[in-house]
């Protein structure tokens, strides 16, 4: 098996994945795609490591940008929470850009 999938199990397609993660609720979308840039950034600590440079610096601006991605969905899910059926607490605040 590759060390790095192609594919995720319990989904027919990447399309299908992303529509699953896109119809989250957005202080859940929020919170995948902090985990998601965490991933990435435990991915460039290992890549500089291993001498891989270029690598790793394109993966930190992804991780980097990823963070401004998360800034807009928490004030997408601030926007939203009031017209929730269920209110539920914020997620901590994010340093905005």
């Amino acid at each position: 098996m590759s060390e790095h999938p192609t594919e995720i199990e319990g989904f027919d397609s990447l399309e299908d994945l992303a529509r699953a993660v896109e119809n989250l609720r957005y202080d859940q979308l929020f919170e995948f795609l902090m985990h998601l840039r965490k991933a990435l950034t435990r991915r460039v600590t290992a890549d500089k490591a291993a001498g891989r440079k270029k690598l790793a610096k394109h993966l930190e601006n992804a991780a980097h940008n990823l963070l401004n991605v998360c800034v807009d969905v928490q004030y997408a899910w601030n926007v939203c929470r009031p017209y929730m059926k269920e209110n539920t607490n914020p997620n901590p605040p994010v340093k905005t850009r």
